[in-house]
């Protein structure tokens, strides 16, 4: 049986994707700061959850000493832009340092794991082409961007340096299921509407890729499949869009919502943020060509069945 550690694994991604994986005979290591989202996992055989810091070289040391991995997807970081503001610190820290703490133990450990490192369509910035290509270069407008960007350069050097095979996923406003942050776009929409409140948009002017998050899981699970291939050399490095390479303004997300939940609900406009990307859609057909991606929810379909779980979790 294959041993994967997943950091972050007890966030919105890591959760969905260790649900996905305990049924594919792979065992998950969940290495992460706060305990599981889905408290069932706790109770099965294929699935442990290591209480840990990224930032502790200690935690990972006694990690690496105990477990001996297939692979690593490496999703541990700060969750959303706006924490990278408030706290531009701790956002360096997590994802640069982080970063960096995990090729070095690595680095010293006697086995070689593939690593798939999630990143970020951040990492782009206010892109004036749409859809964007991942030969785009890096022009972030804030800290989790260029955070971002400094951690793919680590697990790039630690790929030809350790001859490691790795991947780098960029994603894109990610959406789906209970497990995703409350004040997050989507979810923040979906839980105001059914709550009746007044929605408020940032600017107005944003386009998005939303990919929903059993796209995402089942791209990871592409990329899992690819590196595992024996014609993959060492050293190998890539990197890749997750997203469904369709756009779509916040107004559309609120009339799908509107359509679903029968609710006339109202939104009001407030001042952009100035750290905030306006207009992002990622190119995905790289990664259906070489990985297989294939992302088949379409916005209307996702934010149904996103509905549906709240509506549950209010019930």
């Amino acid at each position: 049986m294959r041993n994967i550690l997943i950091t972050g694994g007890n966030g919105f991604i890591g959760t969905s994707l260790s649900e996905k994986l305990i049924n594919r005979n792979i065992r998950i290591v969940s290495f992460d700061i706060n305990p599981p989202k889905n408290q069932e996992l706790k109770n099965l055989n294929n699935f442990t959850y290591i209480k840990g810091d990224i930032n502790n070289k200690s935690d990972l040391k006694k990690l690496f000493s105990e477990h001996e991995f297939t692979g690593i997807i490496h999703l541990a970081s700060v969750s959303r832009v706006i924490d990278g503001e408030k706290d531009p610190d701790l956002c360096r820290k997590t994802i640069v340092h982080g970063t960096k703490n995990l090729t070095d133990e690595i680095a010293s450990s006697s086995n070689q794991p593939f690593i798939i490192y999630g990143s970020s369509r951040e990492v782009y910035g206010e892109s004036q082409s749409l859809p964007v290509l991942e030969s785009s270069g890096y022009n972030p407008v804030n800290v989790y961007g260029e955070s971002k960007a400094e951690a793919e350069k680590i697990i790039r050097t630690a790929s030809e340096k350790l001859k490691l095979k790795s991947v780098i996923l960029r994603f894109s406003n990610v959406y789906g299921n209970r497990y995703d942050i409350n004040d997050r776009v989507i979810p923040r929409f979906i839980l105001g509407a059914l709550n009746n409140n007044i929605l408020e948009i940032h600017g107005g002017r944003q386009i998005f890729d939303f990919t929903n998050i059993d796209d995402t899981v089942a791209g990871i699970e592409c990329t899992i499949h690819h590196l595992l291939k024996e014609d993959i050399p060492k050293g190998y490095c890539e990197d890749f869009h997750i997203t469904t390479g369709n756009s779509c303004s916040l107004y559309d997300v609120v009339n799908i919502i509107r359509k679903i939940t029968g609710k006339n609900t109202q939104y009001k406009l407030t001042p952009e943020r100035s750290y905030d990307v306006n207009r992002f859609v990622g190119n995905p057909q790289k990664a259906i060509d070489i990985l297989g991606y294939n992302p088949e929810t379409d916005l209307e379909t996702g934010i149904k069945k996103t509905i549906d779980s709240y509506r549950g979790e209010l019930n």
